[in-house]
């Protein structure tokens, strides 16, 4: 129920944030008591300036290799640190072997577990040994191999690099090992409230498709994936045409070039895996019950959301900010903590899928209290779908969105993550300076039309999990269910 690729997108961060306002102008040594409370933040010993939206000084570059790859990068020297995303396209969670579900779970949890002539031992003491910071991770879609080395380190940066992406060597007693500590993994999921519920989003969702999934039946096949499973998966989808490259950090065009190049030079050049087609939500406007023994109950929701390449989805974007953002302004927050005390939050997000894209929303409340906090979702929406956002929360919304993405722009392994998001939705390379131009532009009239046409109370779907519950999945607006 994350928002991974939202946050890829929008969560990045740089090194400068200019402002309009000189930081050393003068401040008054002895301000009067009455300009105290008119302004309090007067006797600060540093100015209190707002963010700048201006992302002009953040200059892309985009340097061709061979093969036919590009790299995006954002040459910055402050720091001699180089920090690198590498996402393969179509290579996560949907990516699956018949029977055999988690197998890219599995390939990724061995992406540190020994390369080349290094066992796991060898290969991690080289990490460490040469300050190499590597994370590996997956959505629905992708996976992404993240690393961050400084300067001095930059030959072997991309020396582990090429090691990951092309010369992994799944030992067999290793894979072992990675097996059992996913199957810990895998039980703890199995107890976990949230995890329970997220499965059956799931299988009432998406049953049958590349999306599903089910921690359950993961745990179930681990046994039967073998190394050589893992090697064709790997040949498969470690591939040069699902590549993406963003670079940020101390590092010239010329220096990414030969490195790059060298790295990738091991890789398959074609994956034969055809894309899947877009998947339809299933069982929409329904409510589904999960007992679960735990002292809270939780009450998700989901909706179908517009695509990333919908000419609605910054609209709707700063819609669902209005509706459930997570902070005291948005109205599903006013509604259950703020009005009722009902839950300690409430939020409602979009996660823009490749193949389906969905609004996911939930609140946690007293098992006694979790008819009223449906009851209250569903009028919130109700309401929203009705009459709409308002001008002023429309405004607030928007200064909010561009504030937050300028006061994000602060370290190279946001940059680098950005700079492959940017290129994974196609957005052009000079998105950094046009968004600001692209959210302001956005009228009140513009998001209500957005949010008339693409939101329904009848599609509306429910999931309630905590104690006292019959397991069902019911109509959503029959009575006693909302």
């Amino acid at each position: 129920m994350t928002r991974w690729f939202m946050a890829l997108l929008f969560g990045i961060s740089f090194a400068s944030v200019s402002t309009s306002e000189d930081p050393d102008q003068e401040r008054p040594s002895h301000p009067s008591q009455e300009n105290n409370e008119a302004n309090p933040t007067k006797n600060l010993p540093f100015p209190l300036l707002p963010p700048s939206p201006d992302l002009s000084h953040i200059k892309i570059l985009e340097v061709p290799l061979e093969r036919g790859v590009k790299a995006w990068l954002v040459r910055s020297v402050e720091a001699p640190v180089i920090s690198l995303n590498i996402v393969l396209r179509g290579c996560g969670s949907r990516a699956k072997i018949p029977n055999k579900a988690g197998v890219e779970r599995l390939v990724l949890a061995m992406t540190d577990e020994g390369a080349g002539e290094m066992d796991s031992r060898a290969f991690k003491r080289f990490l460490i040994e040469n300050n190499i910071d590597f994370t590996s991770d997956s959505s629905l879609d992708i996976a992404v191999l993240s690393l961050r080395f400084p300067k001095t380190s930059i030959t072997q940066g991309f020396q582990a690099l090429k090691l990951i992406i092309s010369h992994l060597n799944f030992n067999e007693d290793t894979l072992k090992d990675v097996k059992q500590r996913l199957k810990v993994s895998y039980r703890q999921a199995l107890e976990d409230d949230g995890n329970i519920i997220n499965d059956a989003i799931s299988s009432t969702l998406v049953k049958n498709t590349v999306y599903e999934h089910s921690t359950k039946q993961a745990l179930a096949d681990i046994d039967k994936i073998t190394s050589e499973d893992l090697k064709n998966f790997y040949k498969e989808y470690f591939t040069i045409d699902r590549l993406i490259v963003g670079v940020c950090g101390d590092i010239t065009e010329g220096e990414l070039k030969n490195y790059i190049n060298t790295a990738f030079q091991d890789m398959p050049e074609k994956s034969s895996s055809p894309k899947p087609s877009p998947i339809s939500p299933q069982n929409l406007g329904s409510r589904t019950n999960i007992p679960i023994d735990v002292p809270q109950s939780t009450v998700a929701f989901a909706h179908p959301f517009v695509s990333r390449a919908d000419p609605d989805f910054y609209a709707m974007d700063i819609a669902l900010d209005i509706f459930g953002a997570g902070d005291f302004e948005a109205r599903l927050m006013k509604s259950i903590r703020v009005n009722q005390g009902l839950a300690y939050g409430a939020v409602a997000e979009p996660l823009p899928a490749e193949l389906l894209s969905m609004v996911y929303g939930s609140a946690s409340t007293r098992t006694q209290t979790v008819e009223k906090v449906v009851s209250l979702i569903r009028n919130e929406w109700d309401t929203f779908v009705t009459k709409g956002a308002t001008p002023e929360e429309v405004s607030n919304a928007k200064e909010k969105n561009i504030a937050q993405f300028a006061l994000r722009l602060s370290s190279t392994p946001q940059v680098a993550s950005v700079l492959c998001a940017i290129q994974y939705h196609n957005l052009g390379i000079d998105f950094l300076q046009k968004r600001k131009d692209i959210i302001s532009a956005l009228t009140t009239e513009q998001i209500n039309t957005a949010i008339k046409k693409h939101l329904s109370s009848d599609k509306l779907t429910f999931f309630v999990g905590g104690r006292e519950l019959q397991p069902s999945t019911l109509p959503a607006t029959s009575k006693g269910a909302a």
